[in-house]
């Protein structure tokens, strides 16, 4: 990526943090659908994770709190967001560090790798590379979970709220992702169209680094809208809760600015 998108990226994010964490703050039924197929796929018992465009750490924190055996990695270009990451979550077991996935080096493999609603934010010049890293990185065995907008929901968006398109907006077409199981050396476990606001609107994908097929697996049943009802009203009530520990952790009250 040139300098100049690098730098014009990196200052759209850092504008985005406020937001970034009210979003923390007040739940957000996207992250929500997106999490309930990490925690449904993700290999048993992870020991080293790794989550690419953590943001300020919120989906790393809750993999830490999930998997507290785990050591879990939260890898942001934007260093406002791993300021803020370190300020609100940073712990002996979890790492939030600055940088692009394709330029950093690690002394572990990963066993759970996690793109949520950051994939479509790679240049497609740039993805080859980072498919290379990612099957580098990638323990046997391992899974790689994604969530992105399905392209007709992308182009909608383009179409009608163009001021929420970020400076790098993707299609990830079904051929991209047969591209990205090719060049990771995994093979697909899941491609599934997911209703967050409108009918189809976002896919989930799941690949696993396996030499053998995929066995058929058991996989929990999908919420019922009853259980995600008794949900949200349960995370409506911890947002005072999460209100407090910002300002705790910042020092200062989000929703004053």
């Amino acid at each position: 990526m040139p300098s100049s998108s690098y730098e014009k990226v990196e200052n759209f994010y850092s504008e985005q943090v406020p937001r970034r964490i009210k979003m923390f703050i007040n739940g957000d039924k996207r992250v929500e659908r997106a999490w309930d197929t990490v925690e449904r796929y993700a290999p048993l018992n992870p020991q080293n994770i790794l989550e690419v465009g953590c943001g300020i750490g919120y989906i790393s924190y809750r993999m830490s709190c999930t998997w507290p055996q785990a050591h879990v990695t939260g890898l942001d270009i934007t260093p406002v967001y791993i300021e803020t990451a370190n300020k609100l979550f940073g712990s002996p077991k979890l790492d939030f560090v600055t940088g692009l996935l394709q330029n950093k080096s690690f002394e572990l493999k990963f066993d759970l790798i996690v793109f949520m609603d950051v994939y479509e934010h790679i240049e497609a010049v740039q993805r080859l590379d980072v498919n290379r890293k990612l099957a580098e990185l990638l323990e046997d065995g391992g899974k790689i979970i994604l969530t992105v907008p399905t392209p007709r929901h992308l182009d909608w968006l383009k179409e009608n709220m163009p001021h929420i398109i970020q400076p790098v907006d993707e299609n990830i077409s079904l051929s991209v992702v047969e591209k990205l199981v090719e060049d990771t050396k995994t093979q697909l476990e899941l491609y599934k169209e997911v209703d967050v606001w409108r009918i189809g609107d976002y896919a989930h994908i799941v690949l696993k680094k396996s030499k053998t097929m995929i066995d058929v697996e058991k996989v929990p049943k999908e919420s019922s809208d009853l259980f995600l009802g008794i949900k949200n009203l349960l995370e409506r009530r911890k947002r005072d809760q999460k209100r407090k520990y910002v300002r705790d952790r910042l020092g200062y009250n989000i929703f004053s600015k």
